[in-house]
C-alpha cells in the first residue's frame, strides 16, 4: 500500500446502507468509534488491517475501494474547473483531491453541471452563427430602431 487510502465517503456510505450506527460499525471492525469517525471524515487513512476488516464486515471486494476511479474523477474535475475558472485561480491539485475524497457525489454533480454548461454554450454559439451575430454585437445594447 504505497498510497494512503482515504476512504471516508465510501465507508460512511457502506455503514449507512447497513443501517449501522458509528458505534455498531466500529465494534464490528474492532476499532474505536473515534478512530472510525476519523476514517469517515478523512482525517486518517485506512490501514491494510482496516481495509481487510472493512471487506469482511461489509462483505465487499477490495475493488470497491479502488482509487483509480477517484484519479479519473480528479482529472475530469481539474479539466472542468480550468475551463470554467479562466479568469480566477483554479483550485490546487490537493484541493481537488480533497473535494473528491470528501464529497464524491458533489464532484460528479459539478461535472454534470459543467457538461450541461458546455452543451448550452455550444448551442448558443450555433444559434448566433445561424442568426449571423458575433460576440461584439451581442454585448452591445440594441438601439430602439433596431428592435422595430
Amino acid at each position: 500500500m504505497g498510497e494512503k487510502l482515504f476512504l471516508g465517503a465510501k465507508v460512511r456510505k457502506l455503514r449507512e446502507a447497513k443501517g449501522w450506527t458509528l458505534d455498531q460499525c466500529a465494534s464490528r471492525l474492532a476499532l474505536s468509534p473515534s478512530y472510525l469517525s476519523q476514517i469517515e471524515t478523512n482525517q486518517r487513512p485506512a490501514t491494510a488491517r482496516v481495509l481487510i476488516s472493512l471487506m469482511r464486515a461489509f462483505d465487499v471486494d477490495a475493488s470497491l475501494f479502488d482509487l483509480e476511479g477517484d484519479a479519473r474523477l480528479i482529472a475530469d474535475l481539474r479539466e472542468a474547473v480550468t475551463d470554467v475558472a479562466a479568469t480566477a485561480e483554479p483550485p490546487s491539485p490537493a484541493e481537488l483531491k480533497q473535494a473528491v475524497n470528501n464529497s464524491p457525489r458533489m464532484a460528479r454533480l459539478f461535472l454534470q453541471l459543467h457538461q450541461d454548461y458546455r452543451r448550452l454554450d455550444d448551442r448558443l454559439k450555433t444559434l448566433n452563427e445561424t442568426l449571423g451575430r458575433d460576440e461584439k454585437q451581442l454585448s452591445a445594447p440594441a438601439l430602439p430602431y433596431e428592435a422595430v
